[in-house]
């Protein structure tokens, strides 16, 4: 099961309302190899997890209407399905580095650094999951 263990680990959620930002997420990541799903806020992403995608990376702003990142990341901590699903922060609210006392591969300040971008998501997809 080695193959889809790759499969998983090369698909990445990104999750933001810009349509812009997540355009260009998308183009960056595919660019680098990586299968992209989008959702426009955290509610969007939940549904997607829910229905059976299980990327090897979130990608996560915190600034949504609907359902925040934040709220969005507590929820997906709640869910044992979904809490080895590794997270990246990319956000420009100030608050942003408090993240990290949720559990987060990492906090990327907006805008992102392309390279450090892709730098963050190979290191995150290839660590082992855990579960809790």
């Amino acid at each position: 099961m080695i193959d889809a263990h790759l499969d998983r680990a090369a698909t990445v959620l990104v999750v933001d309302d810009n349509p812009h930002v997540l355009d260009g997420m998308r183009k960056l990541l595919e660019s680098g190899g990586y299968r992209v799903l989008a959702a426009a806020n955290g509610r969007a992403a939940l549904a997607l997890l829910r229905g059976g995608e299980q990327p090897g990376l979130v990608i996560l702003d915190l600034a949504m209407a609907g359902m925040d990142g934040w709220d969005f990341r507590a929820e997906q901590l709640r869910d044992e399905r979904l809490a080895a699903i590794p997270v990246i922060v990319a956000s420009a609210d100030p608050l942003a580095p408090l993240a990290q006392n949720m559990g987060v591969s990492a906090v990327m300040a907006k805008p992102v650094d392309p390279k450090k971008l892709l730098e963050a998501v190979a290191s995150a997809t290839s660590a082992p999951q855990t579960h809790p």
